[in-house]
């Protein structure tokens, strides 16, 4: 018998009209699984683009359908099924994923659906007569107006598209080039802006004082292409050239390896996987090594270098340094606000007074011209906690943390000595 819900293979016999609708009279075509029912009748509904069949399309098609429900005597149900065409093997056999399809606009965005629910989608309904969504990404349609969309995947009810905005996007912006942009909205140092190309809405997020206006232009650089969306950083960017100006030269050939006072970090955005993730990568990583040195008898962190001491420099970090979400002040790009963005972090995760045992200084190397960042840390009289639970110490090149009993003991050694 048949089982609800699931799908099944039929061939047509003919067409007929019932009640003031169109129906397939239907022969069940899998009768090697159920044997008898191929000699019974079955129907469905005939859908809009199916009303200019004739009998070839009828001999040569098989019609895939799901048992929606199955008939009564009373309130009896039989063995005989309610069918419905299947919709995805409808549109697996006209569209292609990944092609591009023209659809027009039927129904306006901001209609009330029968549900009750406002969707924020352009409903689409193609000429098979089935419907489809477009997700709202804050650009208008018009009923009537054609639109070309790629088909990002097909549903059991519907296809899904590759947002017009996205695949153009994609195809316009290059990552790391400038482009030209209005401010539209202002909300405090989050700007809404609008490309010159497209014109879509993104949002950036400015450094230091906000001196824009709403229609004024700015310049910004595609730092990356997130889901359709520009991520923006500044210009290629004046400030660093002015902070490269300003800084001081530090000699490579001094460094030396790593060991129990130097510890190289190639970023303080970047984590060892490339994840651009500023909270992780200085909010745990390098805090955990300044309260290591604080623990034990100081030591310096150099960031910028890798591990082998080469230098890498650090001018990509600082387009993500106002990205910490756990950071509510904005910093401006210069020696004072990368400056400020650290001694922040410091009191926010080991404590106030502990930035003061931190000396932080930008430099330039003197072979790459590469910008650096410099962490003097000086030991405190005081055990330093990361996030006020987790303790760390210095052992040769490596950071442990300590539980339990060796917490004691590591405090009582360090108790003698502050005595």
């Amino acid at each position: 018998m048949f089982i609800l819900h699931k799908v099944y293979p039929f061939r047509i016999s003919r067409k007929q009209t019932w009640n003031g609708a169109d129906y397939f009279v239907l022969r069940y075509k899998g009768k090697e699984t159920m044997r008898g029912y191929e000699h019974l009748c079955f129907r469905t509904r005939v859908l809009p683009f199916q009303q200019d069949w004739e009998q070839d399309d009828y001999d040569t098609r098989v019609l895939m359908c799901y048992v929606q429900d199955f008939n009564r005597i009373g309130n009896i149900p039989t063995e005989f099924p309610v069918l419905v065409q299947d919709i995805s093997t409808l549109l697996q056999e006209h569209y292609v994923i990944g092609q591009e399809y023209t659809f027009s606009v039927e129904v306006p965005q901001g209609t009330l659906m029968d549900n009750g629910e406002v969707l924020a989608k352009n409903i689409l309904r193609d000429h098979y007569g089935i419907k489809h969504y477009l997700p709202h990404e804050g650009k208008q349609y018009s009923v009537g107006e054609r639109i070309q969309l790629e088909i990002k995947d097909i549903g059991p009810v519907c296809l899904k598209f590759v947002h017009p905005d996205v695949a153009t996007i994609a195809k316009t912006f290059n990552v790391g080039e400038q482009y030209d942009f209005e401010v539209v909205k202002i909300e405090e140092n989050n700007l809404t802006v609008k490309d010159n190309i497209v014109g879509i809405l993104h949002r950036y997020r400015a450094s230091g004082r906000n001196k824009h206006t709403v229609g004024s232009m700015i310049q910004l650089k595609v730092r990356n292409i997130v889901n359709g969306r520009l991520s923006l950083a500044p210009s290629k960017t004046q400030s660093i050239a002015d902070i490269a100006a300003k800084v001081e030269t530090i000699e490579s050939d001094h460094i030396g390896e790593e060991g129990q006072t130097v510890e190289y970090k190639s970023s303080f955005v970047f984590t060892c996987d490339g994840i651009a993730d500023i909270e992780k990568q200085l909010g745990q990583e390098i805090m955990r090594q300044v309260a290591a040195f604080m623990n034990c008898n100081g030591g310096t962190i150099y960031i910028g270098y890798r591990d082998d001491g080469t230098v890498c420099g650090i001018e990509k970090d600082l387009e993500f340094i106002n990205d910490d979400t756990s950071d509510r002040f904005t910093y401006k790009l210069t020696i004072d606000g990368i400056t400020l963005k650290f001694q922040n972090t410091i009191s926010r995760v080991l404590g106030s007074l502990a930035s003061r045992n931190v000396s932080v200084r930008v430099k330039k190397d003197e072979r790459s011209g590469k910008l650096i960042c410099k962490l003097v840390v000086t030991p405190r009289s005081q055990l330093v906690w990361l996030n006020g639970r987790r303790l760390f110490i210095r052992c040769q090149n490596t950071v442990h943390e300590l539980y339990g009993d060796e917490t004691i003991q590591f405090y009582e050694e360090r108790k003698r000595e502050w005595k």
